[in-house]
């Protein structure tokens, strides 16, 4: 229940608190000299007074909604104004988010895919140590066979953007028998991850590019030889969107597809659509997974838990809980609540020879 506070009480409030802040601030100045974690503690202490301040008026007054309302517009707009707008700052976030993920647990990054009944299983082939990981790849399988349109991948040049630790790329080479795999990604530790667990086979490949949206520019795919291009929930973060498309295309062969999928706020697909439809491509297959996604999200639920508990202490699983993809979090509630959408598309990229039966 809201409570009335006078200033009075908000300017013993701030003294509290300044307090409390000069006294770590001089614990901080001890720190220096003595540990590397310094300057979290400096810059912790910088921001105490106007923390503190800020969790009573939002816990104990009536201004907590428009505090709520505030925050969230603010952070979107902090987002999209400065980080999605500044490759440099995009590159950083995504790179300290894998910071975050122990090396052996970066090879498959998704939202996840699960049909709708109640165990959520697609594939009944997967071996043994694909099985912990069945909701990521069966992402990946459902995309790269065309959403359900075609059942192999024998003799394609296949191409993924973004393809974090090569989990996703490893499960096509071993089911789908391409002729080659080749995966880019804008993390470097990724990249280097990738090849060395995957860099002993010849038909997977691994690339840096600075920019997704420039990756026509690599040496590497300079042509159009790739029949399929992949993007895996990652698309959201390339900085400009329609150059990101037009440079797929570029590394299509004619006749070539894209298939790429996405969680995104729901008002945001109009300009995702828009684009798609000014590019040189055409869209030959659109559909809404977000009942897929939730399904998946909800059945793995008790190993995103763990997840958390593994990697974050007790003052930290609170935002974790919130930020992540278990029950109660925002983007599971935003799935939920329909503000948020998963689409998954087909590009096709044209060509003198009709798109054939399948493929």
């Amino acid at each position: 229940m809201a409570i009335s506070i006078t200033r009075e009480q908000v300017n013993i409030l701030f003294r509290i608190a300044l307090l409390a802040n000069s006294a770590l601030a001089i614990f901080s100045v001890v720190i220096f000299f003595l540990s590397n974690w310094w300057i979290f503690l400096v810059l912790g202490t910088l921001g105490l007074p106007f923390s503190a301040g800020a969790v009573f008026l939002y816990k104990y007054t009536s201004l907590r909604g428009p505090m709520k309302k505030y925050a969230v517009n603010w952070v979107v707009a902090l987002y999209n104004g400065i980080v999605q707008k500044r490759g440099f700052l995009l590159k950083r976030v995504y790179t300290a988010a894998l910071w975050f993920v122990p090396r052996n647990e970066w090879k498959h990054i998704n939202w996840g895919y699960a049909t709708l009944h109640e165990n959520g299983e697609l594939l009944s082939n997967l071996e043994e140590a694909d099985q912990e990981k069945r909701f990521y790849v069966q992402l990946y399988h459902y995309l790269a066979t065309g959403m359900g349109n075609w059942n192999t991948l024998e003799g394609k040049n296949v191409l993924e953007l973004r393809s974090g630790g090569g989990g996703g790329l490893a499960y096509l080479e071993s089911y789908l028998n391409p002729a080659q795999c080749i995966g880019v990604d804008e993390a470097a530790d990724g990249i280097q991850y990738s090849r060395e667990h995957y860099g002993q086979n010849p038909k997977m490949k691994f690339y840096a590019a600075d920019k997704l949206d420039e990756v026509s520019n690599l040496d590497e795919l300079r042509g159009e030889r790739i029949d399929i291009a992949l993007s895996v929930q990652s698309s959201k973060n390339v900085i400009d969107f329609p150059k990101f498309i037009q440079s797929v295309s570029s590394v299509l062969k004619p006749g070539g597809v894209f298939v790429f999928s996405d969680l995104r706020p729901s008002e945001d697909w109009t300009q995702v659509e828009a684009a798609l439809e000014g590019s040189s491509m055409r869209i030959l297959k659109k559909e809404d997974i977000s009942k897929n996604v939730a399904n998946a999200l909800k059945i793995d639920e008790h190993d995103k838990w763990n997840i958390i508990h593994r990697r974050f202490g007790s003052m930290l699983r609170l935002i974790a809980t919130r930020a992540g993809v278990v029950k109660d979090s925002a983007l599971r509630g935003a799935l939920k609540n329909g503000s948020s959408h998963a689409m998954a598309y087909i590009l096709h990229k044209p060509s003198n020879v009709p798109v054939q039966a399948g493929y």
